[in-house]
């Protein structure tokens, strides 16, 4: 699941633009940041490093593609390396929000949730090793809002298979730690028995 969220993996189409719970949560950071096309802004080594992960798995395998290809190919996609300062910025990022405010209108806020929500998630799946409620709440979010603007027709949204994987770990990590709270209960609970039947020995 932290892998779905870490490396972008794409939950959903916003007109021409893949909808990934990081890239909300880092538009949303970058919003104050000034940039014009005389000055661009710098995004920060943070928002570089929490978004390299899935730039690093996109440059590898449009090199690879490359690679294996006859066909002419862009320069900059033949690098198995993203550019540590050019490969995201801050207009782009910026351009994520003004999607999300465009395609969600109303809902916007239940997206920024929702990703945030997801965003938390993973780090505990990761950490713990289950997404616990934070997953939920980002699955159910997500779901309200991506059905909202899939029924409005002026604009264009779509879910993608990576949403489907997302919701499948989110219910897995939950099982997870079901079955880890049931065999802490009856450890438990044996470790009870095993303590009254040494005492009722003692009184015998």
């Amino acid at each position: 699941m932290a892998a779905t969220v870490i490396l972008r993996v794409p939950m959903a189409t916003m007109e021409t633009t893949a909808y990934t719970p990081l890239s909300v949560v880092l538009s949303q950071i970058v919003i104050p940041i000034p940039d014009t096309p005389a000055k661009p802004g710098d995004p920060g080594d943070l928002v570089r490093a929490m978004m390299y992960p899935g730039a690093l798995v996109t440059s590898v395998w449009d090199a690879y593609t490359c690679a294996t290809s006859d066909a002419p190919c862009d320069p900059e996609k033949a690098e198995w390396l993203p550019r540590w300062k050019s490969f995201v910025s801050v207009r782009g990022l910026k351009g994520v929000d003004e999607t999300v405010s465009r395609v969600f209108a109303g809902k916007k806020s239940q997206v920024i949730a929702s990703s945030f929500f997801a965003f938390g998630a993973s780090f505990q799946a990761l950490t713990r090793g289950n997404a616990g409620v934070l997953g939920l709440f980002s699955a159910v979010t997500l779901l309200w809002s991506l059905l909202g603007a899939m029924a409005d027709a002026s604009v264009a949204c779509s879910p993608q298979w990576g949403l489907l994987a997302y919701l499948v770990l989110v219910y897995h990590t939950m099982n997870i730690a079901a079955r880890a709270r049931a065999a802490r209960e009856k450890k438990r609970k044996a470790a009870k028995k095993k303590k009254e039947e040494e005492e009722k020995k003692k009184v015998a």
